[in-house]
């Protein structure tokens, strides 16, 4: 009688056991996908809080060593007015090829992936005929 009794309790203790180690399991398993969604949704948020807009302007001088250009940008809807202002151009190859006066058009690509430092620059910088004042 106390072997059945013993055994009993036994097999009593092993299902709270094994149900306390199931619902540790669901518990992990049901927020491992959370955690796996909130950093899926922190990429998705750092791939959308890069944005390219088309840009025009006219080179008003060109720093090598900073790998810039002070640009008159016309305004950017949905961004910024018009303004001049210093712009990265990426890749070099394209900085190479501008020269104050140059009429542009590139685009701005704009990473706000780091609330605290917003960086800008310009790539696909293509340099176009003045546009004719009417």
């Amino acid at each position: 009688m106390k072997t059945n009794l013993r055994w009993f309790y036994q097999s009593i203790l092993l299902i709270f056991i094994l149900a306390g180690l199931a619902a540790c399991n669901k518990s992990t398993s049901s927020s491992s996908p959370a955690s796996q969604s909130s950093s899926a949704g922190t990429v998705g948020d750092s791939s959308s809080a890069i944005k390219h807009y088309p840009f025009k302007g006219k080179i008003v001088s060109v720093d090598a060593m900073s790998k810039s250009a002070s640009i008159d940008g016309a305004d950017i809807p949905g961004f910024m007015s018009a303004m001049t202002m210093s712009y990265e151009i990426h890749p070099d190859s394209d900085l190479q090829k501008l020269h104050a006066g140059d009429s542009i058009q590139a685009d701005i690509v704009v990473d706000n992936s780091d609330s605290n430092n917003e960086k800008y620059w310009l790539e696909h910088v293509a340099v176009v005929p003045a546009a004719k004042e009417p």
